[in-house]
């Protein structure tokens, strides 16, 4: 069995071998340093180090610590995603418009919104609104 240290190097040397880069390569430009490599087999990889591979390969840092399977940055999970698909199949039934914009954006245009009606569960509702909160601020800090 692996331990926790061993799958944080194991899935840095994954990423550079996608990327077609080697770990020594990534660990130079990182740290400046290919001394550091040493301290990364052991598991013992900086915090900014951890963030920086994470920004360089656009994964997040959970994927690396080994704490989600998923290397992709802000996703929604997939009880999250059947949540809003349920909210915005509610609002297409209730008022016989397709959802909106807002929600299908969030999920780069690609939303299939089944035909039939639903109840509003209380999760859609508490996920709608965080989206709602976030598309806010996100509005408020552009002005």
């Amino acid at each position: 069995m692996k331990n926790k240290n061993d799958e944080i190097y194991s899935r840095i040397q994954k990423l550079c071998d996608f990327k077609g880069i080697k770990v020594s390569a990534l660990c130079l430009e990182i740290t400046k340093s290919k001394g550091n490599l040493v301290t990364w087999k052991k598991g013992s990889i900086r915090s900014d180090h951890l963030c920086s591979i994470a920004d360089y390969f656009d994964c997040s840092t959970d994927y690396l610590l080994g704490r989600t399977d998923n290397p992709k940055v802000n996703t929604l999970g997939e009880k999250e995603t059947e949540t809003i698909l349920a909210y915005s199949n509610f609002l297409k039934a209730k008022n016989n418009t397709p959802a909106p914009d807002a929600y299908i954006a969030a999920f780069g245009g690609n939303i299939n919104v089944p035909d039939d009606s639903i109840d509003t569960p209380p999760e859609a509702r508490e996920a709608l609104d965080r989206l709602d909160n976030e598309e806010s601020k996100s509005n408020n800090s552009n002005d």
